[in-house]
């Protein structure tokens, strides 16, 4: 939150209250691979087919693995080999294989 102090915005130090219609699950608007989809039509409204992102699962995977990797790494000052140690770092329990097949991490000889 923000006041005018002589002209100028001046942040309070209080919360900021952001909404929001999709869930980012942080106070972090830039995170363009959590903004929901919106789709235009010239129909009339709630009469066109939902046209449906086929990559989407395969999207959410990777973003559950590339996110549990950077808190693993802030934690461990090292990337995880496996999903395994990743799960405490999973923040919408997305790796652990019941939606999908669990993920296979192949580390490269520089980590």
């Amino acid at each position: 939150k923000v006041k005018v102090v002589d002209g100028k915005y001046v942040k309070t130090g209080e919360a900021e209250d952001n909404w929001v219609w999709s869930p980012q699950l942080k106070i972090q608007m830039h995170l363009p691979e959590r903004w929901g989809y919106l789709q235009f039509s010239s129909e009339a409204a709630n009469s066109t087919k939902l046209r449906k992102d086929k990559r989407w699962g395969l999207r959410v995977i990777a973003m559950a693995l590339y996110y549990a990797q950077v808190d693993y790494y802030a934690v461990h000052k090292k990337y995880s080999g496996t999903v395994q140690e990743l799960q405490p770092f999973d923040q919408l329990d997305i790796l652990n294989g019941r939606c999908s097949d669990v993920p296979v991490i192949t580390l490269l000889s520089d980590g």
